[in-house]
């Protein structure tokens, strides 16, 4: 069953969003210096050979490995997850797109561009929020809403 143009869409929308933001946080931050917006918000330039809030540095193609397979998985389950409603459709597209960001990151620099700092909480990218994003709202989907018929 081929995706929908819409959902090709999203995805490809995500990854743009964040190549863009990243291009623009390697051209803008990438001398050392962070950019204070509020008190709270900072944007610095971090190259992130791990994981996810900063764990497993130095493990790149791990982690590559890692976004590959889930990919493969949500490829492989679209039909389940569809099951689960349009919130678990939307969850996985949102995972989808943000692991090709950060994939294509890992592929293309050895490294992921993180620059969104809020100060108590590790650098991260857009990518890692629409991640974040989609994981709530698979578990919320498949937790709250059941099968959908």
């Amino acid at each position: 069953m081929p995706l929908p143009k819409k959902s090709i869409a999203i995805a490809a929308g995500i990854f743009v969003l964040d190549r863009l933001t990243k291009n623009l946080a390697a051209a803008r931050l990438s001398g050392g210096q962070g950019i204070d917006i509020f008190p709270y918000l900072k944007l610095s330039y971090v190259e992130n050979t791990g994981a996810a809030f900063g764990t497993m540095k130095n493990h790149n193609l791990l982690c590559a490995a890692v976004a590959v397979c889930v990919l493969a998985f949500i490829a492989a389950s679209r039909k389940e997850i569809s099951a689960h409603g349009p919130a678990a459709r939307l969850g996985a597209l949102f995972i989808a797109g943000g692991a090709f960001g950060n994939l294509y990151d890992r592929l293309a620099l050895g490294y992921v561009v993180d620059f969104i700092d809020l100060g108590v909480w590790p650098v991260f990218n857009v990518a890692d929020s629409f991640l974040t994003a989609g994981a709530a709202l698979l578990a919320w989907a498949f937790f709250t809403k059941g099968v959908k018929k």
